[in-house]
């Protein structure tokens, strides 16, 4: 039951009301088909990421690597307003926007990130009007390595080095004070 102010309407009456309304406007029509009696259909945008490439798939902390990203789209129309977000373990590096992807055609997208250390998941997801497109993303792993110190001869040599300047510099006031007394 509906109230309203002082008015108690049933769930009967309400009805009641309705189905008068629609006796006394019998030429009202409401058109929800197309013209062949079903839904008017609208293609959903059928994009989706076929390929996440590395310009260097070994490379080291530091050194620049350009990521070529390949849409598709399998639909037969083109498809306006794609954004592009490629990220690194959830941290985005940039979201391309703009983007039209032709029909049954790809758009290739590429970007360059400096490497860090460590094992990366690279990810590219497609957006549509601000909407990612999560399954039509795809992800690829890519090891980035330390950069090396050096020859590890040199810097052990420049160690010891090190350590007998350090050694002398202490035992230096003692030998010198030794020699004072005799």
């Amino acid at each position: 039951m509906l109230r309203r102010g002082s008015v108690v309407l049933s769930p009967a009456a309400i009805l009641f009301v309705v189905l008068a309304a629609f006796a006394i406007v019998p030429s009202m029509t409401v058109t929800v088909a197309g013209a062949d009696g079903f839904p008017p259909f609208q293609e959903l945008p059928q994009i989706k990421v076929t390929n996440i490439s590395f310009s260097n798939d070994n490379p080291k902390e530091g050194q620049n690597v350009t990521i070529t990203v390949v849409i598709f789209n399998n639909g037969t129309g083109d498809v306006p307003n794609v954004s592009l977000t490629i990220a690194y373990d959830y941290t985005n590096i940039t979201t391309v926007a703009n983007l039209t992807v032709p029909a049954k055609g790809n758009r290739t997208v590429e970007v360059t990130w400096k490497a860090i250390k460590f094992t990366h998941v690279m990810s590219a997801i497609p957006s549509l009007q601000g909407v990612p497109l999560t399954n039509a993303g795809m992800t690829k792993e890519l090891a980035v390595a330390a950069t090396p110190i050096g020859n590890a001869y040199v810097v052990f040599a420049a160690l010891v080095v090190v350590l007998l300047v350090f050694l002398a510099a202490v035992a230096a006031p003692s030998v010198w004070e030794h020699m004072r007394k005799k």
